[in-house]
């Protein structure tokens, strides 16, 4: 993920790259020939698209957006590993946080929620079932940038 603080003319003041798993996703033939509006809402319907959400502070001016680095379920049926990372504007700082999220589910979907939560939506093919949960964002800032 890369993120860019620009001053009010838009000329670039900083630029960071958070390092995050590497995701790939495969289409089939065709999909060549579809807009980029459909393709990215039927890569989003998908999962394969790790962005989630920009939650934003009105008041304040300040912003997180979400987004989760993952692996996918490995061929032995392995629990997956998932974290969900916010790039956030704090106080005037850039601050990076990731927090785990526990899962064995088929498909996994993050929610803004009430503040300090986000909402998780975990389905499981082989259980068909559906689990809710408000998941509290109780972590750490990795790195802060002014």
């Amino acid at each position: 993920m890369v993120y860019l603080v620009l001053d009010k003319d838009f000329k670039l003041i900083d630029k960071q790259v958070v390092k995050k798993k590497f995701s790939e996703f495969f289409l089939e033939k065709g999909y060549e020939t579809v807009s980029a509006t459909l393709l990215a809402h039927y890569i989003k319907a998908n999962g394969w698209f790790d962005y989630q959400f920009t939650s934003v502070n009105k008041k304040t001016g300040e912003f997180s957006a979400f987004y989760l680095d993952l692996n996918r379920k490995s061929a032995e049926g392995k629990k997956n590993d998932v974290v969900l990372g916010s790039i956030a504007l704090v106080g005037g700082n850039i601050e990076t946080k990731r927090t785990p999220l526990n899962t064995n589910y088929s498909y996994l979907f993050v929610y803004p929620a009430k503040e300090g939560h986000v909402f998780v939506a975990e389905y499981s093919r082989s259980k068909e079932r559906l689990f809710m949960r408000l998941e509290p964002l109780k972590f750490e800032a990795t790195e802060k940038k002014k």
